[in-house]
């Protein structure tokens, strides 16, 4: 090589130097300026109180300053590829156009979050407003996607084909909109239920607390099933039936879980609004029992199982069954009886003069009724048992009855008329007597040791605790009257009659 050549060489070299330097320098100028023009129009925005404007500006200020970093890199790529290998040069134009398009949908997704927030701090509806901004980010994804595969030349007839990397994006493709879709319906659901809260009319809320979480269950299992029959397809497509099957029996379950849940929210509500709880309870169980034949025949059904068969064996299994199981069944009918009968409902306090049975009401079932006894142990009675017993319901008494015998001593006889009278005039003018129901103040007996007298009356309540604090008082008020007529009640005692007196005893 001669001086000419190397002469040659280095100013080529220096060439190529100063290009890259200066692809380098303006690369650094112009993010100089745009960052402070992005200043000077950030303060202009505050003084004129745009906010749209600065929302678009917080949205795109740092993807644009990316963006001219990835032009300046670009620029120096293609410098440094022109002198060293021009075989790089599309792969850097493929690079670059990748970045611009991911730096704009960058700055779309910072603007829908902007948009979102401002829209919050206004206090709009947040349901609707997080709903739409995961659509709009959705459909910027999307775009980005499709943005990607036109860059890269792969059409969507080969994408959506089956085989090779199309299968992977197909898969991907359907887990991505399973999970697009839960996520909108889940903020639909909360924005419904919101909009549900402020009215009084209840049924909307008590249906969507029933099917809300089955049907987000059902997209993701429906989505899961796409996905598997995208698979089947690609690896084995003899599970394909398998898989349909799948997808039907889940879409049975999840309608028999949301009309399930429905039936206990109405429980419920029935409950609060202060309904009978045997009878809410009772139409409860037979729409769950109606629920599940409804459910387990079309199962069968889906299943290649003939109901006609089933149906056979079922009278001819029933009939055998019922011969083994006749105590189950006479406690079956036994919970009918009661449930027809209302001999007794939940809550109630029952006691039976047959059996050791006194306690609470706490449910009645198809086959046992609990009753919590008054010292707080579970009670476990078959229903059948009912049906040959005698059964007190004391809860539903109108009146508890005062029934006492008082003594006077024998020497205030003269005093018993007046003291009787007074008692009737107590009973008559106590606020917790019933004078509408039977009201006794007699003498009743000469007994051994007193004069004795009783009162028979009826109190208002029923309640156990306060009738035993009104017989107390009454009873005080009696004694007081007998006391304040300088009487009193008499002490048993014996009176000794001496005919005669013997000699040995007169002369000690």
């Amino acid at each position: 090589m001669d001086w000419d050549q190397l002469k040659e060489l280095a100013q080529q070299n220096y060439e190529w130097l100063w290009q890259a330097g200066l692809a380098i320098l303006a690369t650094v100028i112009i993010a100089l300026v745009w960052r402070a023009f992005r200043k000077r129009l950030q303060g202009l925005i505050r003084q004129s109180k745009q906010r749209w404007g600065h929302s678009l500006l917080k949205a795109f200020g740092i993807p644009i300053n990316g963006m001219i970093l990835v032009v300046g890199a670009t620029w120096l790529a293609e410098i440094t590829a022109h002198h060293l290998s021009k075989d790089i040069l599309n792969v850097i134009a493929l690079s670059s156009e990748i970045c611009t398009m991911l730096l704009v949908a960058w700055g779309f997704w910072r603007l829908v979050s902007s948009l979102e927030e401002r829209l919050l701090k206004k206090e709009f509806d947040t349901g609707v407003i997080t709903l739409s901004s995961r659509i709009l980010r959705l459909i910027i994804t999307a775009v980005a996607v499709l943005s990607s595969l036109h860059i890269f030349e792969i059409s969507l007839s080969e994408l959506f084909s089956f085989g090779g990397i199309s299968f992977l994006w197909k898969a991907a493709l359907s887990l991505a909109i399973s999970l697009g879709l839960a996520l909108s319906w889940l903020s639909l659901r909360k924005y419904v239920g919101r909009t549900i809260g402020k009215n009084q009319n209840r049924w909307p809320d008590i249906a969507l607390k029933g099917f809300g979480v089955p049907i987000n269950w059902l997209i993701i299992i429906l989505g899961l099933c796409w996905f598997a029959d995208i698979s089947a397809r690609h690896f084995s497509a003899e599970i394909i039936p398998d898989i349909s099957i799948f997808r039907k029996l889940s879409i049975l379950a999840a309608i028999a879980w949301a009309v399930w849940r429905m039936i206990n929210a109405v429980e419920i509500k029935q409950l609060a609004q202060g309904n009978d709880p045997t009878t809410v309870q009772l139409i409860g169980k037979i729409a769950k029992l109606t629920l599940g034949v409804m459910v387990i025949l079309p199962a069968f059904q889906i299943l290649g199982i003939a109901v006609s068969g089933m149906l056979a064996f079922g009278g001819m299994g029933g009939l055998i069954v019922g011969m083994a199981s006749k105590d189950l069944l006479a406690n079956f009918f036994g919970s009918i009886m009661i449930y027809l009968d209302r001999p007794f409902k939940i809550g109630d306090w029952i006691r039976s003069p047959d059996r050791e049975i006194e306690g609470t009401v706490e449910s009645i079932g198809f086959r046992l009724t609990i009753i919590r006894t008054f010292d707080k142990r579970p009670l476990y009675v078959p229903n059948s048992a009912f049906t040959n017993i005698s059964v007190e319901n004391p809860s539903r008494m109108k009146n508890r009855r005062i029934k006492e015998t008082f003594g006077v001593r024998y020497e205030d006889a003269k005093k018993i008329p007046a003291i009787l009278d007074d008692v009737r005039s107590m009973l008559e003018q106590h606020d917790d007597i019933d004078v509408n129901q039977t009201l006794i103040v007699n003498l009743n007996s000469f007994a051994a040791s007193s004069l004795d007298f009783f009162i028979y009356t009826f109190t208002k309540t029923t309640d156990w605790v306060q009738y035993h604090h009104i017989k107390q008082d009454v009873m005080l008020q009696v004694l007081n009257i007998i006391h304040k007529h300088e009487a009193d009640c008499a002490f048993p005692t014996q009176t000794l009659h001496i005919d005669s007196i013997p000699d040995s005893l007169e002369k000690s």
